[in-house]
């Protein structure tokens, strides 16, 4: 199946292998022998990866940041699953005719490739995030959604951190093979934070089955389950227009036949890549991020503008307030919603400042306790601070300063 699969997306992209510089690929199998036998009359240089489920994601990863270092113009990421030797390996062979439990997932017998290059028209690989091994203690190898949950949760929430965005920037996140209940339980997660994931949110272990039409329990899982839906569905799906940005985070449940046996826990972890369509953007959309931009920066203008005009309060009064404004909004979680809507709208104005100051000493205390309170915030702002000084100075030299009248 890699075979077949990486066959054909050398025919999609008209290369020939000899273009491929490197292949990360891997699999469920002993050793990955899945890849090894699959791609070893390839003679191109391998990369043999064990992410479990999510090796189509930490493949795209390794391969995306190797070109973009400069030391490939091409590669490709490959993996597979197949129902009966991952059933065998795993839990019981197929023979035994073994009752599921319901939060049991079918592994797909499927494979996908993608190949990457350093140009073309896209969908382009935008932002990697480094997932964690995150072990919340599930030792039931029927269960896995429950398992890897934990680990999407964690590194999504380091994605949208990372990058100052939220869930509302993607047209679709997606995680790899969570199922049913791991969907469920990542749902619940978001929710307690008072974030709505639901609206743009699926996963590829319900996308790739029809559970209404056939009995896979909780779903679908595997390599192949993420890369199938990955190479078949969402990549064609952003070359079309449906998707412009697409967040997927192949899950992985990080365990072994001895492990299992052994009663250990299943640690697992989830990396997820932004992709994007860029040169399909719709101009809408431009046209509405700087709409609303402009409503929201213009409105704090003109509060600030009316203070200036209708109050007796200095401009250092206005300022200082805009700053303590923004930062008693930012502690308690209202302006960080206003800044992921609106953008440099809610972040350049003076309010935007405050935020980030609490922002940064959030930060600091979780990683450095008590000190975190005196360094953060002039860590996250230092920047802006910088800027302020300079500028101000400029501004000062080529114009004349006035007390307001």
């Amino acid at each position: 199946m890699q075979k077949t699969a990486f066959n054909k997306a050398l025919e999609k992209a008209e290369l020939p292998a000899s273009a491929v510089e490197f292949i990360f690929a891997g699999d469920l199998l002993n050793q990955c022998i899945g890849s090894a036998f699959g791609l070893r009359e390839t003679n191109i240089p391998f990369f043999g990866l064990y992410g479990a489920c999510s090796t189509m994601a930490e493949s795209l990863a390794l391969a995306s940041m190797t070109i973009d270092g400069g030391f490939a113009d091409c590669a490709a990421a490959v993996t597979s699953s197949h129902f009966c030797s991952a059933e065998r390996q795993f839990r019981l062979p197929l023979e035994y005719g073994g009752q599921r439990t319901p939060t049991a997932q079918w592994t797909v017998t499927g494979a996908g490739a993608v190949i990457l290059k350093n140009d073309g028209p896209g969908p382009y690989v935008k932002h990697v995030t480094a997932g964690k091994i995150v072990d919340e203690g599930i030792k039931d190898a029927n269960n896995m959604g429950a398992a890897m949950a934990p680990a999407a949760y964690s590194t999504l929430n380091a994605h949208f951190a990372d990058l100052g965005l939220g869930p509302s920037d993607y047209d679709l996140i997606v995680t790899g093979d969570l199922g049913a209940l791991g969907a469920g339980i990542l749902i619940d997660f978001f929710r307690n934070d008072g974030v709505d994931l639901s609206h743009n949110y699926n996963d590829c272990g319900l996308m790739i089955y029809s559970r209404d039409d056939q009995d896979v329990h909780a779903g679908g899982s595997g390599c192949g389950c993420s890369a199938s839906v990955l190479a078949g569905h969402l990549i064609p799906g952003m070359q079309a227009g449906r998707w412009n940005r697409i967040l997927f985070a192949a899950t992985g449940a990080l365990l072994s036949p001895t492990s299992t046996l052994q009663g250990e826990s299943i640690p697992a972890s989830a990396p997820p890549l932004r992709f994007q369509q860029q040169s399909r953007r719709c101009t809408m959309d431009v046209f509405f991020e700087y709409l609303k931009a402009f409503a929201v920066g213009g409105a704090l203008c003109l509060i600030g503008q009316i203070l200036i005009d209708k109050t007796k309060l200095t401009p250092a009064r206005i300022l200082t307030s805009y700053v303590v404004a923004g930062v008693l909004l930012g502690a308690v979680g209202v302006y960080k919603p206003l800044a992921e809507w609106a953008g440099a709208g809610a972040t350049v104005p003076l309010t935007g400042f405050g935020y980030l100051l609490a922002e940064g000493v959030k930060k600091a205390v979780n990683e450095k306790g008590v000190l975190g309170i005196f360094t953060g915030g002039f860590t996250a702002a230092a920047g802006g601070i910088a800027a302020a000084v300079f500028f101000g100075y400029v501004i000062a030299l080529i114009s004349k300063p006035g007390d307001k009248r």
